[in-house]
């Protein structure tokens, strides 16, 4: 969050979807949906961003110990790594299938923090990369719901406030990529409660909202330019 302008964190969200990608093709045996949601969550923001239309975005990628190593004990990734932006389509394919993926293998009575809050990651994802959705109202609402159960049964407090630090690096990416001046951050915490919870999701929510709108009326007034 210290990118002083709008390319900076465009440059910095370019760099971060890749290498979460390559984290989700080289651990296929990982947990794959944090990997996952991180990647369409900047591929989502980067689509809003309406700079990367039908392009590649690519980067220097330099193998080390986090690489999975062949057969013949090296470490091997194509270089430079290059990634589509998702097609919203194909996100939420990919969420849905993790999600049915995770919905099989649920057990909360078993399950460590982490691994719960995949599933709501999941549907957070979900929220991001459908724009089309006439049940957004009521989703937003479950998944805030959904947060506030987790938060009751698990999680120590560097648990959750590593998960509203990532609450806000979403936010700070979508308002500055929408206005460049605009620095959208709430206040830092040292103790995580329910009300930063929920102020949190609302935040996410404003500033995905904006960005969508200010899309929709640059495509519009694009439209009529050319006719």
């Amino acid at each position: 969050m210290l990118a002083p302008d709008t390319n900076s964190v465009v440059d910095a969200l370019e760099r971060a979807m890749i290498y979460y990608q390559a984290a989700y093709d080289n651990f296929p045996e990982e947990n794959r949906v944090y990997p996952l949601t991180n990647v369409i969550e900047l591929s989502a923001i980067l689509d809003l961003s309406g700079r990367y239309k039908n392009r590649d975005v690519t980067t220097k990628f330099e193998p080390n110990q986090y690489v999975p190593k062949t057969t013949d004990g090296k470490r091997k990734l194509k270089n430079p790594l290059k990634h589509k932006l998702y097609a919203n389509a194909k996100a939420q394919q990919d969420l849905k299938k993790e999600k049915e993926e995770w919905e099989s293998k649920k057990d909360e009575a078993k399950m460590e923090y982490w691994t719960m809050l995949s599933g709501l990651n999941i549907d957070m994802c979900l929220l991001m990369v459908n724009h089309q959705n006439q049940k957004e109202d009521e989703e937003w609402m479950k998944l805030e719901n959904d947060f506030k159960k987790i938060w009751a049964l698990a999680g120590s407090e560097g648990n959750k406030l590593a998960e509203l630090e990532h609450l806000q690096i979403l936010i700070y990416a979508l308002s500055k990529v929408y206005d460049e001046k605009l620095i959208k951050l709430l206040p830092p915490r040292s103790q995580a409660t329910i009300e930063d919870l929920s102020a949190h999701i609302a935040a996410l929510r404003e500033a995905l909202t904006n960005l969508r709108t200010s899309l929709r009326k640059t495509t519009t007034r694009t439209g009529r330019s050319k006719k």
